[in-house]
């Protein structure tokens, strides 16, 4: 069993406010926990776009369904996440990604009038949705400098890159299988490893498992720029 407010408290959208504020805005609104499997579909485009999500416990995968039927792998997200989000209040009918469950997770489901109630009661809420709405951003605009890369290494280093700035640490633990970060980059994976290989042979990086150390920062980003 859950306590939802002390949820709500560690949720962004809910950023700076106490218990009993949370409790008195909260109160009126209608909200329901559904539990999903590993790989089941919580939002797709072929649902449409009227609930946002909150990561109970557990973590999705947000990907991209390609008019080749491919799927791109956008990111994921964990405990206390907001998703669905993107699109909740634009003129977009249905969901624009698929977010399925990468393991046994629950999700506190909020329907779209419900949020709309929530960030008309409180300025500080609405400033931290679109705070949210930033992140999301953010991760789409990494995406496609990814995708815009010119080689498979250059995807590679522009990853690692993004998670040593953003984590200040040259120690970089992938959060998924050398597989679906294969997925990620959009690349195959004997590829993936291929180039990982020519990278540890430059000197560059040092890999064990889905741990990398970043040996020589200013050389690897000497690649890209």
């Amino acid at each position: 069993m859950y306590n939802i407010i002390d949820k709500f408290s560690k949720t962004l959208l809910f950023s700076g406010k106490s218990t009993n504020q949370i409790e008195s805005l909260t109160s009126n609104s209608n909200y329901i926990i559904n539990n999903f499997k590993k790989n089941e579909v919580i939002f797709s485009p072929n649902k449409v776009c009227d609930k946002v999500g909150i990561i109970l416990s557990g973590s999705v995968i947000i990907k991209k369904i390609l008019v080749s039927g491919e799927s791109l792998i956008i990111g994921e997200k964990v405990e206390n996440d907001l998703i669905g989000i993107s699109s909740i209040f634009s003129n977009v009918k249905y969901y624009p990604f698929s977010i399925t469950s990468k393991e046994n997770t629950d999700i506190l489901i909020i329907y779209k009038n419900d949020l709309n109630n929530l960030l008309y009661k409180d300025t500080e809420l609405m400033f931290n949705f679109v705070k949210a709405l930033s992140c999301d951003n953010n991760v789409l605009n990494n995406k496609i400098d990814i995708l815009s890369q010119a080689s498979i290494k250059n995807k590679i280093i522009h990853y690692l890159l993004c998670e040593y700035d953003k984590n200040n640490s040259l120690t970089i633990n992938l959060p998924f299988s050398k597989k679906i970060w294969a997925e990620y980059l959009h690349v195959q994976t004997p590829s993936l490893s291929r180039s990982l290989r020519d990278i540890e042979e430059e000197g560059l990086i040092k890999n064990k498992n889905r741990t990398f150390y970043i040996l020589n920062i200013d050389r690897l980003r000497k690649v890209l720029y």
